[in-house]
């Protein structure tokens, strides 16, 4: 993760289930570093988070926005309508997306 500068892997827990997971430098950083694990004695299934929280494909930029904010996540997977994976939508995409469109002007 951190010779490709990624701070977050989502991990295919049973893909033929649509089952995944979400491994990021925070949880190393608490689970691992801060209670002085091995690092290399401790498997990813260990720290990471399970039962994400998710957006459907067709969601709006809105939609996406709100579930984040009510779930208090900034990254969030996206699936399709068979419940696979398809990509993932952070807080970054969101404010890159509404400074490109701009905001809409008030009367």
């Amino acid at each position: 993760m951190r010779r490709r500068i990624i701070r977050r892997l989502i991990v295919a827990i049973d893909p033929e289930q649509n089952l995944y997971g979400n491994l990021t430098t925070t949880d190393i950083r608490d689970k691992i570093i801060a209670q002085e694990k091995n690092p290399a004695n401790t498997s990813v299934c260990e720290i990471m988070s399970e039962n994400l929280v998710s957006a459907n494909h067709d969601w709006t930029l809105k939609q996406c926005s709100i579930k984040m904010q009510k779930n208090n996540i900034h990254h969030m997977p996206v699936i399709d309508e068979k419940s696979c994976l398809v990509g993932l939508i952070s807080a970054t995409d969101l404010f890159f997306a509404a400074e490109e469109i701009g905001w809409e002007e008030e009367d």
